[in-house]
């Protein structure tokens, strides 16, 4: 079937723009759809804002998980919202002579 806007726009917000998911309910490969989406600026704009949703809820989901005392969401939290506090993960390197 051929690709349409409207068809890989709907497939977009269904995969939640995850490239490789929406070639593949297309049937068409990952680099003819990069192709495609690069003639149609507003379907790289969709994209964009289908990936910054997804990246909000994500964020959502941690801040609720570091709320209910996950250990790890907090671990991973500190690790990374945390590094102006001193909390870093670092690997010393001890030189024997």
């Amino acid at each position: 079937m051929k690709l349409t806007q409207e068809r890989v726009a709907k497939a977009l917000t269904k995969t939640g723009a995850m490239v490789a998911e929406t070639a593949k309910l297309l049937g068409v490969s990952r680099q003819s759809l990069y192709l495609f989406l690069q003639r149609y600026p507003e379907l790289q704009q969709l994209r964009t804002e289908i990936e910054d949703e997804m990246l909000d809820e994500a964020e959502g989901h941690l801040a609720t998980a570091v709320r209910n005392g996950d250990l790890d969401a907090c671990m991973y939290y500190l690790s990374t919202k945390g590094k102006n506090r001193g909390f870093t993960t670092r690997v010393e390197i001890v030189r024997t002579a």
